[in-house]
Formats: structure tokens, C-alpha cells, sequence
């Protein structure tokens, strides 16, 4: 539906978010960090206002911070043997005291910090390393009482605005400035927005962990774009917005997204909840209606239901894919949709990526559909699902996969899985793993049951293969009701490059092919399949 883009953009974002996903994993998890919690100071050395490690594992009482900042300004290092600094206890200050965080590789936020005076606080990561930023877990937020505080990242100062009317009039008044929401808003007495109450960043939009509740947008012009945001160019980050009800009448371009509705630029650590529909035709998503123009969406999730027209590109995450979706996931409901998929709805004109990923709700739609993706490479577009899975449960007619509804041409699908049922209605076309598929599909299984109405095409992994071009790919003779060895492809039989293997076979060693450096087997991860290293499913 788009007609834009260029593949140079996405490969340089593609390597770069390589490196700044990398270090994601690790900054979480860190066990050399400098942890500020309500334990008492150990192994930090406090001399002049700056606090600095003395050993990996370091401590500084949250108290004592807020004691040395009631009488002036104070710096917290982490350094190259102590590289990443976590935030385990909450922290307030009156004072105009500045707070400076300054972390060889990442900070993580997991309670809040407030700044409850005319205070400044000061964040920076990779002062000496590489692949780090600075995120937010659990109760993790920062927020300013007085805007008149002063915020600066990387180097990078921001204006302070506590809604979205101060947003959306700073946005208009200077697109390319750099703004921070200072603390949670309900937006509940706004009302109704009859389009995105924020137009086009180019800028950096800053959340802190913070949240927009209770955004109501219906926008009911034709090809009317719905949202918090109408067109991103920039960076919009840290930012969530819950309990939505997002809704357009629909139409050629119209894009519906619970955050935005047109991404150029990148959405990174954001998150949706609540409602979104869009009338008979248009690009709706969970979180972002189209993620085009090499845009990229990472480290980002949705809980949304999602409800689209017949002729929509609907995702739980992402509607209409054209440039990377990375370390993200989504949960909500999918209903319609020509392209429907539970993360997204389709990659198509010019190329996507999918990595690290995965979808969890029910969907379903009445053309090509899909538990991650139901069209991966329409009209011509180069597609890559890497390293994802689905389980939710998949139902629709046309195309019918627990992963994709279709894949055509040269596209990819690799080290990949699904588990939910997958069923199709007379005449369709399903399979455990992908419905219909001309691409190279490398390194799968699929684990749910696969049925479909008379006259149908049905296969144990792929419905109807077109391409031949499958290794090292597997379903599960027991649970798929499809115990046929010879029906791994409805059109093929005995089909080579898939392999039918029993449900104790399949979760008692990792299936020929599959490597060991990617994928995984413990009896209580994933209910004993295999699972992804460097995306296992959640607990």
C-alpha cells in the first residue's frame, strides 16, 4: 500500500540495531553493576559529591543519595569493572540539586526516581563502553513536579511537558525539539480526538517510563490517520500508552496505530494497551498502524484488541511492515483482516524484517493469516522472519499458518516455530507452521493441531508448498492430528526437507539440523520443545 523506501536505510539500521540489541540482554541482567537499593553502601568510595565503585558488585544506599543530594549536587559512576548501574529502590529530592548517572555501558530504572523540587537530573551511558542505553522495568519511571527542572541524555537536553496539550503545541511549534514527558497524564478529560492530537516528529519524544491512560481518538474522515501520534520521524521512546480506544472509518491510507500511526524513524521501549478497529480498509496495529520507510520498532510490545475491516492489514503489533520489527511482542486478540497476523500484518512493496520476536493472542482474518505474520513479502517484497515464534490460536480462510499465512517468492523464514491450532474454513489452505510458501524455509517446527473444511489443502507443516526450497523443518505427528509422515505439505507428499517426528521424539533432543547455539531443550522451558536461546518464552 506504500510506495516508498530505501533497502540502504534498513541494512545500516539493521547492523546497528544489532549492536544496541546485543548489549540490551546483558544490561539487564548484569552482574557487575552498581546497584542503588535500600542495602546498605558497600564497595562505592563517596569523595566531593561523586560516588565511584570500587569493585564489580557495588551498593549505594538509596538513602545516603538522598542525603548527599538535600545538600548539593551528586554524580554516581559505574566504570570498566562495575560497567552497568540499576536503580533497585525508589528516590525523591526537593532540592535543586543535580543527580548525574554516569554509566560505562546501562542504566536500568526498576523503581521510580522523582525530582520534587526545581532539580535537574543528568543520564549518560557508554562512557567507556559500547551498546548500552539507559531503560525501564517493573515500577521504573522518572518524573518532574516542576517543569522548570532540567533533563539531559547523552548529551541531549529535553523540554518538559506534563500533557498532551503542552506536546502537541510544542511539536507544532518546533518539530525537530526534543521533548519528556515529566510524569504519568489521564487523558480521560480531554474527551474525544478526532484525529492524532500530536502531528509529525522529527525530534526525540522522551517517555521516562511514563504513561498516557485513558486516550479516546475516532477519527471518521476518509483515509483518516488515528493515534497519539500521526507520523514519526524522529524517535519516540520510553513511552506507553494504556487503556486506548484508538478507531478510523478506514480507507486507502489510513493508519491506525494505539501510538502512532505512520513510523519512519524509530519506536524503541514503547508499549500499548486497550482497543483499536478500523473500518473496511487500511494499516492497523497494536502499537503502530505502518512502520515504513526502513522505520524501525524494538524492544516494544502491545496488549490491544485489535479489529479490522475485510480489507485491512491488521497486526497485533504492527499492521503493515517496511523496515524492522526487533525484540518485540504482542498479546492481543487479532480479529479481520485480508492480511491478518498476530505481531503483523504484512510485509510487502519493499523489504521487512522480523527478529527476535513473537505473538501470543488468537487471530483471525479472511484472506492470509497468521499466529506472527499473515503475508511475509507481498508484491514483490524481500521479507526475513528470524528467530520468532507464535502460540496463539490461528482461524481464517484463504492462507491458514501458526506462524504465517503466506510466504512467496524468495522470502525467509528461519530458526522459527509455532505451537497454537491452526484451522481453516472449506477450501483453504493450512498448515501447521505457514499456509502457502514459495520462500526458503529453514530450521522450523510446528506443534498445534491443523484442520480445515472440505475441500481444503492441509499439511502437517506447510498447507501448500510452492517453492520446494524447505531443510531441516518439522511438525509434531501426535499433537498436529495429521500422523501421516507423508503429509508434512498438503500438495507434496513425503516432501523433502520436512520431517513428521513424535510428540516424545520432538521434546527429547533437538531435531537434526538445529543448532545448538540458537536453540535450546529443558523439560521446563516451553513445555519441553525446543526454544529459542536468545528468545525464550516467557515463564
Amino acid at each position: 500500500m506504500r510506495f516508498v523506501h530505501s533497502a540502504r536505510r534498513l541494512r545500516a539500521l539493521s547492523l546497528t540495531l544489532l549492536a544496541f540489541t546485543a548489549a540490551f540482554g546483558t544490561a539487564t541482567a548484569a552482574q557487575a553493576a552498581v546497584t542503588i537499593s535500600d542495602k546498605p553502601t558497600s564497595n562505592m568510595n563517596c569523595s566531593g559529591g561523586v560516588c565511584t565503585p570500587t569493585a564489580k558488585k557495588a551498593v549505594l544506599n538509596v538513602g545516603d543519595l538522598a542525603t548527599m543530594l538535600a545538600t548539593g549536587d551528586v554524580k554516581v559512576v559505574s566504570n570498566s569493572q562495575s560497567v552497568d548501574m540499576k536503580f533497585a529502590a525508589p528516590l525523591s529530592w526537593t532540592r535543586t540539586s543535580r543527580l548525574t548517572l554516569d554509566s560505562y555501558r546501562s542504566i536500568v530504572f526498576q523503581q521510580p526516581v522523582s525530582v520534587t523540587g526545581i532539580g535537574a537530573l543528568t543520564i549518560t551511558t557508554n562512557d567507556g563502553g559500547s551498546g548500552g542505553d539507559f531503560s525501564f522495568e517493573n515500577e521504573g519511571h522518572i518524573q518532574f513536579w516542576d517543569l522548570r527542572s532540567s533533563l539531559i541524555t547523552n548529551g541531549t537536553g529535553f523540554t518538559l511537558v506534563f500533557n498532551i496539550k503542552q506536546l502537541a503545541h510544542a511539536v507544532i511549534s518546533d518539530p525537530a525539539g526534543n521533548y519528556a514527558l515529566a510524569k504519568p497524564y489521564n487523558a480521560s478529560k480531554d474527551g474525544i480526538y478526532a484525529a492524532p492530537p500530536v502531528g509529525g516528529v522529527v525530534g526525540i519524544v522522551e517517555g521516562l517510563g511514563n504513561a498516557i491512560s485513558n486516550l479516546s481518538v475516532n477519527n471518521s474522515s476518509d483515509s483518516g490517520t488515528a493515534g497519539l501520534f500521526d507520523t514519526n520521524q524522529g524517535a519516540i521512546r520510553d513511552l506507553g500508552v494504556t487503556k486506548v480506544n484508538i478507531s478510523s472509518a478506514g480507507g486507502l491510507y489510513s493508519a491506525v496505530g494505539g501510538l502512532l500511526a505512520n513510523n519512519f524513524g524509530s519506536v524503541v521501549q514503547c508499549f500499548a494497551t486497550g482497543k483499536v478497529r478500523v473500518g473496511d480498509i487500511g494499516e492497523i496495529g497494536g502499537l503502530v498502524g505502518a512502520n515504513i520507510g526502513g522505520g524501525l520498532v524494538s524492544k516494544s510490545f502491545a496488549s490491544i484488541e485489535v479489529a479490522a475491516g475485510a480489507n485491512a492489514y491488521s497486526g497485533g503489533l504492527v499492521g503493515e511492515n517496511e523496515g524492522q520489527v526487533d525484540r518485540s511482542y504482542a498479546s492481543g486478540t487479532v480479529t479481520g483482516g485480508r492480511f491478518a497476523g498476530g505481531l503483523v500484518g504484512s510485509i510487502s512493496q519493499t523489504s521487512g524484517i522480523i527478529t527476535l520476536s513473537h505473538a501470543s493472542g488468537a487471530v483471525s482474518g479472511n484472506g492470509n493469516v497468521g499466529g506472527l505474520i499473515g503475508v511475509a513479502g507481498l508484491l514483490g517484497a524481500l521479507a526475513s522472519i528470524d528467530q520468532s515464534f507464535a502460540t496463539g490460536d490461528v482461524s481464517g480462510t484463504g492462507n491458514v499458518g501458526g506462524l504465517a499465512g503466506w510466504v512467496p517468492g524468495a522470502n525467509s523464514v528461519a530458526d522459527s516455530y509455532a505451537t497454537g491450532a491452526v484451522s481453516g474454513t472449506d477450501g483453504s489452505v493450512a498448515g501447521g507452521l505457514i499456509g502457502e510458501s514459495g520462500g526458503f524455509i529453514t530450521e522450523n517446527y510446528s506443534a498445534g493441531s491443523v484442520t480445515a473444511g472440505g475441500g481444503s489443502t492441509i499439511g502437517g507443516f506447510i498447507g501448500n508448498d510452492i517453492g520446494h526450497a524447505l531443510s531441516a523443518d518439522y511438525w509434531d505427528l501426535d499433537t498436529s492430528g495429521i500422523s501421516d509422515p507423508a503429509q508434512g505439505a498438503g500438495n507434496v507428499p513425503n516432501d523433502p526437507g520436512i520431517k513428521g517426528l513424535s510428540d516424545t521424539k520432538l521434546k527429547s533432543e533437538l531435531p537434526k539440523g538445529f543448532d545448538p547455539k540458537i536453540w535450546g531443550q529443558k523439560r521446563n522451558i516451553n513445555n519441553g520443545y525446543p526454544y529459542l536461546l536468545a528468545n525464550p518464552p516467557k515463564k
